[in-house]
C-alpha cells in the first residue's frame, strides 16, 4: 500500500495489469512534484492540471512515473463540480495506450497523426454548456513510457473519451460522447449521423491511422457520469455500455425496451470491423448508472449505481432488494445502492488465446503451439483447423498448418510451411466445424531465415614482420537476435575476450587464428556454431643465419662422399637452398643437403659454399654460410669398368654384377647411391682370383630411376650406372 501524490491536488482515476504483471495507474494531478521520474516523456507539469501515469512493479516499487498535458487543462477543472475521466490499458507486447479529454493545443498528438490540432469549440450551448474547446485523445507508449504517437479525436463541438481497450492484434479501440456533427464517424460505417448528443466507437491501427469510426445511439444529458466504456473479449468481439439511446437492443435481448427514457444505461456488442451484433438495455425502472465494464470469454461484468427497485438483482443473489438511498440529485451527486449485473453470450465460438504480436515466426522452421478458448463447448466430432492466410493477410486460398479433434479449449500444434515468402501481414485464424464458426484472425510476422555466418578478416594483411599488430574482425551475415564471439590461436581460446574483434602482437609463423560464433533467433534458442579462420604468415625482422657442417668432414679418401648439411637460424618462411662450388651455383642442388664424390668432378681445394634465399618483406633476401674446402687424401685406382657387366639392367631392383678384377682385391664394398646421394644399398663382396660374381637386391620401395653403383676395396673404385624400371 502506498500513496501517491505531490504537492497539489491529485485523483487516481484508473488501474490496469502489464503483460509481465505490473501495475499502470492512471489519474489527474495538479502537483508538481512527486509524480514523474526524471528522463521520462514529460518529467514537468505543463500546466496546473494534467493527466499522469505511474507503473509499479509487482512489488509497488515504482518503475517510471509521467506528466501528460499541455497548456490546459485535461479533461475539465477538477475541483468543479464534475471532472472527465480518463482510461488506459496494454496491448500484448505491453505497450501503453492512454485516452482521456483535453483543452490543450500543445503536447498532445505528434507530427502526422491522424490529427494534429484541437479544434475550437462552435456549439457553446450544446447540452454540456461548455464554452471550453475540449476533444478526445489517444497516445501510445512502449513499456518503458516512451511515446509512439498521439493524436486528438473529435471536432467543432464538444468531444470526449471514456474507454480504450486492445485486440489481439495490438489495435486500439476508443469509446466516448460526441456533440459533434462532422469528423466522428468514417464512410460506411454503422452509423453516420446523429441528431444532438452520440456515443462512438473508433479502430485505430498500431501506427495510430483510423481504421473505422461510427456514431452509436442518441442521448439527451446527463452522460458525464454513465461513461462509455468498451472491453474486448479475446476473440472477435466488443462489449460498450453507454447511455441508453433510441434502437439499441435487439431481438431477444434481456431488456429490449427502455423502462424510462432518461438515465439508463445500455450494453451492446460489436465486432472488430464495426459491426453491430447484439444490444440489450438494462437499469430497472428508476435511474441507473454504469461506471465499470469488464469481459471474460463470452461473459460480461456491468457495476455502477442504482435507485431502481426492479429488473437489478436476480432471485437469491446476494441482496435482492433494494436498500440504498435515493433521490432526485443523483446525477448531480450519485447516491443509491451498488449493483453488479452479469450477461452471457451464448453463441458457439473458438478464438485464439495465444498472441504473436511483434513476434517474428520463421517459415519451415517454426512450430507453433498455438493455444485457443471457446465460449462455449462446440459439438461431439468437431475439428478445429488453424490456417494461414497469403502474404497479403488475406484468406483467399487459405493453407491449412495444424488441427485437432476436440470440442473444447486446448492447444493445435502447427508449422509453418517450408519456401514461403517473408511477410509482416500474415494471418491465421481457427476454424471449427460443429457449429461452423470461424475466429478472429490475428496477425503474425514470418521471416526470411538464414543460419548466421561468421566471416574472418585481418589488418593490415595475413602476412606480418614478427611484432606486428594485428586487428581481427569478425563480420556475421543474417545475425541473431544475440551473438557471441569466442577467438581461438591454434585452437586454444583467447581469455578476456568477448567481442568481435582481437587485437594482438604475440602471432608466430603458422598461427591459425578462429572465431567462433554462437547464436540465438527468434526461430531457435540456439543456432549451429559458426566460426572462419584465417591463417597467418609471420616473418622474422632479424638476420637469419646459415651454417655448413661436413660430415664425416671435409677431408675424406678420394674414393669417400662428403654430405654437407645446413644449420639456420631466423630462418624466413618458404626460404630455398642454392650451393655453390668456388662461387659458382651447383645446377639443380637446392635441398638442405648436399653430396659430393670425387668420381663426380669434385677435386681438392673445392670451396663449398650454401645461400639461403628467401622473399623475407621483413628481412634480408639472400644470406650466405661459411665456407668448407674439400680435402681428398690417398691414391685412388679405377676398376676398369668395361671387364664387369650388370643384367639384367634395367630391371625391378635384382641384379648381377660378374666380371675380371685386379687380382689383389679379395673383397669388395658395393653401394647404390639415389640422385640426391643418399645410400640406398650397402653390401660386401667377395672375389676369388681376381674375378668378382655378386648378387644385387635393391629395396622394393625405390622407384623407377637411374642409380649409382659404387665399387671400393683395396684401394680401388669406380661408378656403374644401373636402372630401375617398374
Amino acid at each position: 500500500m502506498t500513496y501517491y501524490g505531490g504537492n497539489g491536488y491529485d485523483l487516481g482515476i484508473k488501474m490496469t495489469f502489464t503483460p509481465e504483471e505490473d501495475l499502470l495507474l492512471v489519474g489527474y494531478t495538479y502537483s508538481t512534484n512527486n509524480i514523474a521520474t526524471p528522463g521520462t516523456h514529460q518529467p514537468v507539469n505543463a500546466d496546473s492540471g494534467d493527466i499522469f501515469i505511474a507503473k509499479f512493479d509487482t512489488s509497488g516499487k515504482r518503475q517510471w512515473g509521467t506528466y501528460y498535458g499541455g497548456s490546459n487543462f485535461e479533461g475539465l477543472d477538477v475541483p468543479s463540480s464534475f471532472y472527465m475521466p480518463c482510461a488506459i490499458t496494454c496491448d500484448n507486447s505491453g505497450n501503453i495506450f492512454l485516452a482521456g479529454s483535453t483543452q490543450s493545443n500543445t503536447n498532445i498528438a505528434t507530427p502526422g497523426a491522424y490529427q494534429t490540432n484541437l479544434y475550437k469549440n462552435t456549439k457553446v450551448n450544446g447540452p454540456m454548456y461548455l464554452t471550453e474547446s475540449l476533444d478526445g485523445f489517444l497516445v501510445k507508449f512502449d513499456k518503458n513510457g516512451v511515446r509512439r504517437w498521439g493524436t486528438y479525436f473529435g471536432d467543432t463541438a464538444v468531444d470526449y473519451i471514456t474507454g480504450v481497450a486492445c485486440d489481439n492484434d495490438g489495435n486500439a479501440y476508443i469509446s466516448g460522447y460526441t456533440e459533434s456533427q462532422n469528423g466522428i464517424a468514417t464512410p460506411g460505417s454503422y452509423r453516420t449521423t446523429i441528431n444532438d448528443i452520440s456515443a462512438f466507437i473508433a479502430k485505430f491501427n498500431t501506427s495510430g491511422n483510423i481504421e473505422w469510426s461510427t456514431y452509436y445511439g442518441d442521448t439527451l444529458h446527463h452522460y458525464i457520469y454513465n461513461p462509455a466504456k468498451i472491453a474486448f473479449d479475446g476473440n472477435r468481439n466488443l462489449y460498450l455500455t453507454t447511455y441508453a439511446g433510441r434502437n439499441m437492443s435487439t431481438p431477444g435481448s434481456p431488456f429490449p425496451t427502455q423502462a424510462i427514457t432518461t438515465s439508463q444505461p445500455a450494453l451492446s456488442i460489436f465486432n472488430t470491423r464495426g459491426s453491430k451484433i447484439w444490444g440489450t438495455y438494462f437499469g430497472g425502472n428508476s435511474i441507473s448508472l454504469a461506471y465499470e465494464l469488464d469481459v471474460y470469454k463470452n461473459k460480461s461484468v456491468v457495476s455502477g449505481v442504482t435507485i431502481s427497485t426492479d429488473s437489478i438483482a436476480t432471485a437469491n443473489a446476494h441482496q435482492d432488494t433494494f436498500a440504498g438511498h435515493g433521490g432526485g440529485t443523483m446525477i448531480i451527486f450519485p447516491v443509491g445502492d451498488a449493483y453488479v449485473m452479469g450477461f452471457e453470450n451464448h453463441d458457439t465460438n473458438v478464438y485464439i488465446t495465444n498472441k504473436f504480436i511483434d513476434r517474428m515466426l520463421c517459415a519451415g522452421i517454426q512450430s507453433i503451439t498455438l493455444p485457443y478458448d471457446v465460449t462455449t463447448d462446440f459439438r461431439t466430432g468437431n475439428t478445429f483447423t488453424v490456417q494461414l492466410s497469403d502474404t497479403a493477410g488475406l484468406f483467399t486460398s487459405p493453407v491449412n498448418i495444424g488441427s485437432v479433434n476436440s470440442n473444447t479449449a486446448g492447444t493445435i500444434s502447427c508449422t509453418l510451411p517450408s519456401g514461403i515468402a517473408a511477410s509482416s501481414k500474415y494471418k491465421i485464424r481457427i476454424l471449427g466445424t460443429l457449429p461452423a464458426d470461424t475466429s478472429e484472425a490475428i496477425s503474425i510476422n514470418i521471416h526470411d531465415f538464414k543460419l548466421p555466418k561468421v566471416k574472418t578478416h585481418i589488418l593490415p594483411k595475413d602476412t606480418l614482420c614478427s611484432k606486428d599488430t594485428a586487428v581481427f574482425f569478425a563480420t556475421l551475415t543474417h545475425p541473431g537476435i544475440d551473438n557471441y564471439y569466442k577467438w581461438y590461436v591454434n585452437g586454444d581460446s583467447v581469455s578476456g575476450v568477448k567481442g568481435s574483434t582481437y587485437t594482438t602482437d604475440s602471432l608466430n609463423n603458422n598461427d591459425v587464428v578462429t572465431c567462433v560464433v554462437t547464436s540465438n533467433t527468434y526461430c531457435l534458442s540456439s543456432l549451429p556454431v559458426t566460426k572462419d579462420s584465417i591463417h597467418v604468415t609471420v616473418y622474422p625482422t632479424d638476420t637469419p643465419n646459415i651454417t655448413i657442417t661436413a660430415i664425416p668432414s671435409s677431408s675424406v679418401p678420394a674414393f669417400n662422399p662428403i654430405l654437407f648439411t645446413t644449420t639456420v637460424t631466423q630462418a624466413p618462411p618458404g626460404a630455398s637452398y642454392v650451393w655453390l662450388r668456388n662461387g659458382v651455383v651447383i645446377p639443380g642442388r637446392t635441398s638442405d643437403t648436399l653430396q659430393v664424390f670425387h668420381s663426380s668432378g669434385f677435386k681438392s681445394g673445392d670451396t663449398i659454399t650454401c645461400m639461403l634465399v628467401s622473399n623475407n618483406p621483413c628481412g634480408p633476401d639472400t644470406t650466405l654460410s661459411n665456407e668448407e674446402t674439400i680435402l681428398y687424401y690417398g691414391n685412388v685406382n679405377n676398376i676398369n669398368t668395361s671387364n664387369l657387366s650388370i643384367y639384367p639392367n634395367p630391371n625391378k631392383g635384382e641384379f648381377i654384377i660378374k666380371g675380371d678384377i685386379p687380382t689383389d682385391i679379395d673383397q669388395l664394398t658395393i653401394e647404390a647411391y639415389n640422385n640426391t646421394g643418399q645410400v640406398i644399398y650397402r653390401n660386401i663382396a667377395t672375389t676369388a682370383d681376381g674375378y668378382l660374381n655378386a648378387g644385387i637386391h635393391l629395396p622394393n620401395n625405390i622407384p623407377t630411376g637411374v642409380y649409382r653403383l659404387r665399387i671400393t676395396g683395396s684401394g680401388y673404385s669406380s661408378y656403374v650406372p644401373l636402372t630401375i624400371y617398374k
